[in-house]
């Protein structure tokens, strides 16, 4: 028979397996989700995760796949000379990749900077914010600077002109004139183009190097997003690190399940000999 005592003493065993069970990994990773969906810091690692997506998925690509491509030139992928006068398919090929190529590029070019417009309006709407700021600064140069307006200007041109002229030369020694241009020709017959874009392509005789461009582009619009990242960082420190202070204890837990799932794996059978 159960005396008094015995039974006091099942009851505080299981009150104790009661409160293991409440305070088990899986329970607490579902409490530690709960938690982080609340903080204010989700709403800003979402809004950092969006202005992500269009520079890692299109603008990136987009601009690396032009960039190599470019930098074979005179020769295509497979490393043959593409100036071969038994081949001109060869050279036709290429230019229309070419094309193909600079059309992607200029049309993710004003994806990233509206998108990042619209998210910075829909998570920090105040002009005078810290991060609308940065991100004032860093677009100024893009309405100053003839090179980028050249890219950016070319997304209208595609639209509404035409298809642009390229143009490839090789010359001997000289590395910097060995290179596919945009046809000037073909570029000035259009009145789109801003004051800074047409004062280049007027001084820039037949033809302008695509390279350098595509280049200095990818370049600027990529500072202008981590320069917009670098302010969201700063101004929602607080925020993020509570954030990230539980998402820390959520992935650790995470992972010593994970640990513990691989060692309970029963052992491969050795490979047949």
């Amino acid at each position: 028979m159960m005396d008094e005592s015995d039974a006091t003493k099942t009851q505080a065993r299981g009150s104790e397996t009661a409160e293991a069970s409440e305070t088990s990994p899986g329970r607490r990773i579902l409490e530690l989700r709960d938690e982080i969906a609340r903080l204010p810091g989700q709403r800003v690692v979402d809004a950092m995760r969006s202005l992500d997506d269009p520079v890692r998925w299109i603008l990136w690509p987009n601009g690396v796949g032009l960039r190599n491509h470019l930098s074979t030139f005179p020769f295509d992928a497979g490393g043959r000379l593409l100036f071969d006068a038994f081949d001109r398919d060869r050279m036709q090929n290429y230019l229309g990749v070419t094309v193909c190529l600079t059309h992607n590029l200029v049309a993710a070019v004003g994806t990233v900077i509206d998108h990042t417009r619209r998210t910075l309006n829909a998570n920090w709407p105040e002009k005078t914010n810290y991060i609308q700021r940065v991100f004032d600064d860093a677009r100024a140069r893009f309405d100053k600077d003839g090179q980028l307006q050249i890219i950016r200007d070319l997304r209208n041109f595609f639209l509404h002109r035409s298809i642009p002229g390229l143009t490839a030369t090789m010359a001997e020694g000289d590395r910097e004139r060995t290179a596919v241009h945009l046809s000037t020709a073909t570029l000035m017959g259009w009145d789109g183009w801003r004051p800074e874009a047409r004062q280049i392509l007027k001084t820039a005789g037949d033809g302008i190097a695509l390279a350098p461009l595509v280049d200095h582009y990818l370049d600027q619009a990529i500072n202008l997003h981590r320069a917009v990242i670098a302010a969201i960082e700063e101004e929602e420190r607080a925020v993020l690190g509570e954030y990230r202070g539980l998402a820390e204890e959520h992935d650790a837990i995470v992972r010593r399940l994970q640990d513990a799932m691989k060692s309970d794996q029963p052992p491969q059978a050795p490979p047949p000999s």
